[in-house]
């Protein structure tokens, strides 16, 4: 064989080569870094998409109200009859701040895919609904028995807590059908696909 017909066949090698990984192929480098992710301090990577997102900003949101309305029920002196929807508030909101904490963690560090015996989509959506109902609850029985400016402004970022867990529901909710729409259709990735739910998680 010649060496010119060498050449021509080193020359379609490396054309196919380079249309495997064109930027539609699914074949590409595994090297290549992720954009919206970025390394912090010692190699923790943050997931910048989820913290910029609605999802994730309402969580932090959630994270910070949370404490205000622990701090504030905290505050409260002698309860003139019973200290029971105080406690309940105190109760709800510390419940609130433990799992906000590990949700946050988990996807601002997309560590998902290294606990994968946990369904995600289905612990959020969970975990909005629980806390929507919890804070509606124990802020409506707390405002019914208000006695002092700290519970009043418990009860306040209560409400607050509920309008938000009330939106990151309906958010948990949309991400979980577009979880499970994906998982009904394997193949969708490879046709380089990218589903709302790679957007909001």
């Amino acid at each position: 064989m010649s060496r010119d017909t060498h050449e021509q066949h080193d020359d379609d090698f490396t054309a196919v080569d380079a249309s495997m990984i064109s930027s539609t192929s699914p074949y590409q480098p595994t090297t290549e870094p992720v954009p919206h992710r970025h390394s912090v301090v010692a190699g923790i990577v943050v997931d910048m998409k989820f913290v910029k997102s609605l999802a994730g900003l309402l969580k932090i949101v959630e994270w910070i109200f949370s404490v205000v309305v622990a701090i504030c029920v905290g505050l409260v002196g002698k309860c003139p009859n019973t200290c029971a929807p105080v406690n309940f508030m105190q109760f709800v909101a510390i419940s609130a701040i433990i799992f906000t904490t590990i949700l946050i963690i988990v996807y601002a560090l997309a560590l998902q895919p290294k606990i994968p015996f946990i369904y995600w989509p289905l612990t959020d959506l969970i975990n909005c609904i629980a806390f929507f109902v919890l804070y509606l609850i124990a802020s409506s029985i707390l405002a019914a028995n208000t006695f002092s400016d700290s519970d009043k402004a418990a009860i306040a970022f209560g409400f607050f807590c509920t309008t938000s867990f009330a939106v990151s529901t309906w958010l948990a909710y949309k991400a979980f059908s577009i979880d499970r729409r994906k998982r009904n259709s394997p193949v969708s990735h490879i046709k380089g696909e990218h589903t709302e739910a790679q957007e909001l998680a």
